[in-house]
């Protein structure tokens, strides 16, 4: 039913303890997602329509991924796949209704894969590519943000997809994800059951951590600041971060859309995220990136600006 189809991709506590099995209905969605993205998002997106605008509110309350300190040689992973219901009601509330949707319904890592991006070609292994860039935070100098884009591989195993990050913990001293915030019931407890994260076939994730930093004690030359794993092999680094402006129009995009998604969702944000540092973020896309975009892009820079419409005009 919609609440499975619409539910956010788990990726995860950690804790068997207190990590459900899936359910039946939840390892269907994860085929779904994994087998035939579009089939499966044209059918969130037709449910979403065609379902009363008031149903956003019953989806399950969202508990933000809060900052997690970095230790030495740790191994993080990295989210494959994610929902596709946020975009959804997003668009349904500010172009249908003219109103801000529920915090609930906002997911910045769905919003974020909703588009489509380059396909990463910067390491090939384990049935999957990827690539990661980093840049200067538009809205904190004390962050930069990092994106990691995996995808699989015609003939990849999707069920046994692996890709991890390493931070170095010398200059880096938190990072958090933007999104995979938690679902939680009506209990006030962690709701399990929802789709495992297993890759897609045929859309790549695309996921944006913040990394809280000393500026003043950035690594010399030629050592990374984070380096990716995929499948335990085959390790790709970042080092120095661009400036935002010279980021690729990926990374400008992606990040903009998160950006709006902490601001529609009142997702905690250090430094000065605010609408008008949105507005001058939307207006780098569209001027240096607009006529080369694809439609979607397009189409997304005019929804947010009729969201921050709605931002001015509330009390």
């Amino acid at each position: 039913d919609t609440g499975d189809l619409t539910a956010p991709v788990s990726i995860g506590s950690g804790d068997s303890e207190v990590e459900a099995p899936p359910s039946d209905a939840a390892r269907a969605v994860s085929t779904a997602i994994s087998d035939d993205t579009d089939g499966f998002r044209e059918t969130v997106h037709q449910r979403i329509k065609s379902s009363e605008i008031k149903a956003a509110e019953e989806l399950p309350d969202l508990e933000t991924i809060d900052w997690q300190d970095v230790s030495p040689a740790q191994e993080i992973p990295v989210p494959m796949t994610s929902g596709a219901a946020s975009w959804p009601w997003i668009k349904r509330h500010i172009m249908d209704a003219g109103e801000l949707p529920p915090h609930k319904a906002v997911r910045i890592e769905e919003m974020i894969n909703h588009f489509s991006y380059s396909k990463p070609d910067m390491i090939k292994h384990g049935g999957f590519s990827a690539s990661i860039e980093l840049c200067q935070t538009p809205w904190n100098p004390l962050t930069r943000l990092l994106a990691v884009h995996v995808q699989a591989l015609p003939g990849a195993d999707v069920g046994n997809a692996s890709a991890t990050l390493v931070i170095n913990s010398d200059h880096v001293e938190k990072l958090r994800l933007l999104g995979y915030a938690a679902a939680i019931n009506k209990n006030g407890k962690e709701s399990g059951g929802t789709a495992p994260a297993v890759a897609s076939r045929t859309h790549g994730n695309y996921v944006i951590y913040e990394l809280l930093i000393d500026p003043e004690d950035l690594p010399e030359s030629g050592k990374s600041l984070v380096s990716l794993t995929l499948g335990g092999d085959g390790a790709l680094s970042a080092m120095e971060p661009k400036n935002w402006t010279h980021a690729s129009p990926d990374m400008r995009f992606a990040s903009m859309i998160a950006a709006t998604g902490m601001i529609l969702s009142d997702f905690p944000a250090q430094g000065e995220l605010s609408a008008a540092r949105l507005a001058s973020m939307l207006d780098l896309v569209e001027k240096t990136d607009g006529p080369t975009q694809a439609e979607e892009r397009n189409e997304a820079i005019n929804l947010v600006r009729k969201a921050l419409e709605i931002v001015h005009k509330a009390p």
